[in-house]
């Protein structure tokens, strides 16, 4: 299967800018899933793991993480070829970690559909995750062929560091929903985000695209508070759109009510609320999810909008969104002005005022 060497963009100015950014990232979106498509192909994998594999990334999604790794290597005077089977690997692995989390979390809906584990079960989905995970790291090692033994050795030292930090993150959500933890903190939430999304959302594919590019270490931590902050403005616009009124993208609305998960929203509610109210939140987060009811959600929902959850969360998200332009401007200032450097830039924008 051929391989494009660049991603050509058109002219700034030609469309909005967030219709570029948009329309830059569904090419991405088609590159990766074509050369994850080859991937899985060229395993030669027994039915039907092959076809499964692919299921969740061709509901939808933007693939975002893997666009990213191959905006910063080009915008690094990189290649996309360079980048493309490292960008497709995080792919793999995102996806599974969508198929494990689903099960985690008892998710109902993914990407406008039944999980993977509400349509297959829960040893099918477990299978298949297990497998991306693997065919991941295969795809990495593999790459070194290409990239040589150095700069393949550093990027899945990335991934392992960031699929590593994911995990802690995706332990102490579930630890606080186990513990029915009422006392978490903005400043404890958002670690929380660093470690379970920041890291391979934004913080580690952009490190990986930098390194693809022969980039030097000083040039790569200085993309990591730019990315730690888009990263926080992602999440927090997830928790945000997951309260609308409006299913949006296939998400369960109010799933992360029925899950029990510490949002800001949520933190904020229990931070204002009297004291009966508190306990009544309290005894509700107490349930799982099989014993919750359409009631006790309604309750906590009226309590969020009652004590301006939404717009608390919505505050803090403009906030470090201004501060992830700031260090853009101030952190990458080296990065070449051009067609690339304008994608990222535009990732801010996107973050923010996203509605999938």
């Amino acid at each position: 299967m051929s391989r494009p060497a660049t991603l050509a963009l058109p002219p700034s100015g030609s469309r909005p800018a967030s219709a570029d950014f948009l329309g830059h990232l569904a090419e991405y979106r088609e590159i990766i899933l074509d050369r994850m498509n080859a991937i899985i192909s060229e395993q030669r994998l027994a039915p039907p793991l092959d076809q499964l594999m692919l299921e969740y990334p061709l509901r939808g999604g933007k693939a975002f993480r893997g666009a990213l790794c191959l905006a910063v290597c080009q915008a690094c005077s990189g290649t996309l070829d360079d980048a493309l089977d490292s960008a497709a690997a995080i792919e793999l692995l995102h996806n599974a970690f969508l198929i494990h989390d689903d099960i985690e979390d008892g998710s109902l809906l993914r990407r406008g559909r039944d999980t993977f584990h509400r349509k297959y079960g829960i040893a099918v989905a477990t299978n298949v995750g297990d497998a991306m995970q693997v065919l991941s790291l295969r795809t990495l090692l593999d790459n070194a062929s290409r990239v040589g033994l150095d700069r393949a050795f550093q990027v899945a030292n990335e991934v392992e560091r960031m699929a590593c930090m994911a995990a802690e993150g995706q332990a102490i959500e579930l630890d606080w929903i186990r513990s029915n933890r009422v006392d978490i903190t903005v400043g404890q939430y958002l670690d929380m985000v660093r470690r379970k999304t920041c890291g391979y959302t934004t913080i580690g594919p952009m490190r990986i695209g930098a390194i693809l590019a022969e980039r030097n270490a000083r040039e790569r931590a200085s993309m990591t508070l730019f990315a730690l902050r888009i990263g926080w403005v992602f999440q927090i616009q997830d928790d945000l759109l997951n309260l609308s009124v409006e299913e949006r993208d296939g998400k369960e609305q109010a799933g992360d009510l029925w899950e029990g998960k510490r949002t800001l929203m949520l933190i904020h509610t229990l931070r204002s609320a009297d004291a009966t109210e508190r306990k009544a939140i309290a005894r509700i987060l107490r349930k799982t999810r099989a014993r919750k009811t359409e009631s006790d959600v309604a309750l906590l929902a009226e309590l969020v909008q009652k004590h301006g959850g939404k717009e608390f969360a919505s505050a803090i998200a403009r906030r470090i969104s201004l501060r992830a332009r700031q260090a853009f401007e101030r952190e990458l200032e080296w990065l070449p002005d051009g067609e690339y450097r304008r994608f990222l830039r535009g990732m801010v924008d996107f973050m923010s005022a996203r509605t999938s």
